[in-house]
């Protein structure tokens, strides 16, 4: 659940942003400075982040070693090239999710498997 504001509703608005890398990007350091890089670079383009879509920043092997000012370039035009295609109608907005968080009951996770004779 998202946090709640001061006035006790929650922020449905604010932009989330993800990160994520693979162990093909390299050992533990280098995966985790590449994402304080993507972190940061989030960071200083938070205005162009769309209120109420959600990120995922992957980060490739590049983003730890790439100058600062390429990966800012890159992540600018990335999130330029979204909110695009988001006021061209080409994005999907974030679905909603169930309140309690759990599948409803007949959903892909509560099928049995078997093939329904008609």
């Amino acid at each position: 659940m998202r946090p709640a504001l001061p006035s006790g509703t929650p922020d449905m608005a604010a932009p989330r942003v993800g990160y994520t890398t693979s162990k093909k990007v390299g050992i533990a350091v280098i995966r985790n400075r590449a994402r304080r890089r993507l972190r940061e670079a989030a960071r200083a383009h938070a205005g162009l982040l769309q209120p109420g879509c959600d990120y995922v920043l992957v980060a490739r092997t590049e983003a730890a070693s790439l100058p600062w000012t390429a990966l800012l370039d890159d992540l600018q035009t990335a999130l330029l090239s979204v909110a695009r295609k988001l006021a061209s109608g080409e994005g999907r907005p974030r679905r909603e999710r169930p309140a309690t968080g759990r599948r409803a009951a007949g959903g892909p996770s509560a099928s049995t498997g078997a093939q329904d004779e008609t």
